[in-house]
């Protein structure tokens, strides 16, 4: 087995744009740091195969029915947004790091096991995912990873916002969510390649949101997305204010289930941080993207970029 390319099928076929906003390495020196940090990636590899083959997959959907952990409330500084611009500043370049499709407390004990911020985005609570409002109980800060409907992509067991819903429809929807999250702020799309092309579709549900005091952030899944023509054409306040009103993902980590890969996906992502003084990157609970984030923590720490949930971004 050739461990240096645990190539596995993207999880989400619709990922076209993927690779669209990733980062240049900014000097020769960065890219030797780089290879440095890969060789390790793969030395950890080999020293944990037998651990990473016998996992179980944390992706697949389970029902898990049993909670052990009892709730942590939130901090008010965890999940009150800023509202005095004069406090949106920086003081190191930022980057923030969403887990989308979390659905199992087994998923978000793997985040946790992180020794920095990563922002879970969880589904709702559905069919195949009936716990999930008890798994943000436990989170200091979280997004829901909203399902919309893809051109090539479905499935079963998830609530859909579809392109034919009507706005009526699309509100029970969010009614329901806003229900189990009631502390919920940010939502980003679960696939949605079909749903967020269509202008339509879209400004019914950016309504809504808008209306709901959430704040949208696309994940990108298509490359004709409609998201920035919307915000173009309303004005709309931004709910945190020291964001901007229009977020989108910069870069997708694990597109590639290999291990050296998603490590350059995260020196990616720390060098754009560095030169526009944020980013956003977008993984999901692989038993490989979380041993890429734990090896690269040390890279990271020295790497001068702040690691921030996302509602801690300074976006102006």
């Amino acid at each position: 087995m050739d461990i240096t390319s645990l190539n596995t099928k993207q999880t989400e076929s619709e990922f076209e744009d993927s690779n669209n906003s990733q980062a240049t390495n900014e000097d020769n020196n960065l890219t030797s740091t780089n290879e440095k940090l890969i060789e390790k990636n793969i030395d950890f590899l080999k020293e944990n195969i037998e651990i990473l083959q016998n996992q179980t997959n944390t992706t697949k959907i389970e029902d898990n029915n049993t909670i052990k952990q009892e709730p942590i409330e939130p901090t008010k500084q965890e999940f009150t947004q800023n509202t005095n611009e004069d406090s949106c500043n920086r003081a190191k370049p930022q980057l923030a790091i969403i887990i989308d499709d979390v659905a199992t407390m087994q998923q978000y004990n793997s985040i946790k096991s992180v020794p920095f911020k990563l922002t879970p985005s969880i589904f709702p609570r559905s069919k195949a995912t009936p716990n999930t409002p008890q798994i943000a109980k436990q989170a200091p800060f979280f997004m829901v990873h909203l399902p919309l409907e893809a051109l090539n992509f479905y499935q079963k067991g998830h609530r859909w916002i579809l392109t034919s819903n009507t706005k009526e429809e699309m509100q029970t929807i969010i009614d329901e969510i806003t229900r189990d999250f009631p502390r919920l702020e940010y939502i980003n799309n679960h696939t949605g390649s079909k749903f967020t092309q269509t202008y339509e579709s879209l400004e019914k549900l950016l309504d809504i949101l808008n209306n709901e005091k959430i704040t949208f952030l696309d994940s990108r899944t298509s490359s004709k997305t409609q998201s920035a023509k919307y915000y173009a054409n309303h004005n709309i306040t931004p709910q945190n204010k020291c964001q901007s009103v229009f977020l989108k993902r910069d870069i997708f980590l694990d597109n590639e289930l290999d291990i050296p890969k998603i490590t350059q996906n995260i020196i990616d992502s720390i060098n754009l941080a560095k030169k526009r003084g944020y980013a956003i990157a977008i993984g999901h609970p692989h038993k490989e993207t979380i041993l890429a984030l734990k090896n690269a923590t040390n890279y990271i720490k020295d790497s001068g970029v702040e690691l921030v949930y996302v509602n801690e971004l300074v976006i102006k």
